[in-house]
């Protein structure tokens, strides 16, 4: 937009904060995209008035094809190093539950591994007892205060995460907890945004659940709920192991 203050394109807040703001006279703006996606745009605001010919506007083109490709190299390579990361605590779980019966044990490793090298708000694990699900490990401090007062929840479908899941038998993700009638607020855990329950299973009986927290909206997704699950089997596994003995 080469004269802000006499095309109708760009109007109302941006308008505004280019010309109030950012005392532009005209601005630029540029989508990033890659093989017909995008994934972001550029902004350039400009003292005075411009008039950008053929040429220049190739060149821009060029540029932000370039950014766009590099912008989505970084996705990409975090994502490989986070998939790299699931799989190298799965294998520590899992290598874990083979070489152990203490199942206490290895429930505090599982929790705090998952919460550290996922970045993940809060962790825990529940066992089933009658009708009630009882925390029987968990990160951080609320979770020591969680355990000291031996806290349960009813193993009913809607009436938490946890309980719906244990009731149920079946994954549950709240992507938004102030959404949901089904999570239940705890004082404890008050940067809650999102929560994920994975049900523990010794062949088809459900014997606890995992439940992580995050305090980011949107943070789980159907793959991250088959990375958790993959994460939870060796906990069952080992559960099943110390009833055996």
């Amino acid at each position: 937009i080469e004269d802000l203050d006499n095309d109708p394109r760009l109007f109302g807040a941006f308008h505004r904060t280019f010309t109030g703001l950012q005392r532009a006279d005209a601005v630029l703006s540029a989508p990033l995209a890659v093989a017909g996606r995008w994934v972001g745009q550029i902004y350039a605001s400009y003292p005075e008035k411009i008039n950008l010919t053929d040429s220049d506007l190739r060149r821009l083109n060029a540029l932000t094809g370039q950014a766009a490709i590099a912008i989505e190299n970084i996705g990409l390579l975090e994502e490989t190093s986070r998939r790299a990361n699931q799989l190298e605590t799965a294998a520590e779980i899992a290598q874990q539950a083979t070489s152990t019966l203490d199942t206490g044990a290895l429930l505090v490793r599982a929790v705090n591994l998952i919460r550290d090298r996922f970045n993940y708000y809060h962790a825990g694990i529940y066992l089933i007892e009658g009708n009630s699900a009882r925390i029987a490990a968990a990160t951080g401090e609320a979770g020591k205060q969680l355990i000291a007062t031996g806290h349960t929840l009813n193993i009913r479908e809607g009436t938490s995460i946890i309980g719906h899941v244990c009731d149920t038998g079946e994954s549950l993700i709240v992507n938004d907890v102030s959404q949901s009638t089904t999570h239940l607020p705890h004082p404890l855990l008050t940067e809650t945004k999102a929560e994920i329950g994975i049900p523990l299973k010794i062949g088809g009986r459900v014997t606890g659940a995992l439940d992580v927290q995050s305090s980011q909206i949107n943070a789980f997704t159907e793959d991250e709920m088959a990375v958790l699950q993959t994460l939870a089997d060796p906990v069952s596994y080992t559960h099943l192991r110390a009833h055996e003995t």
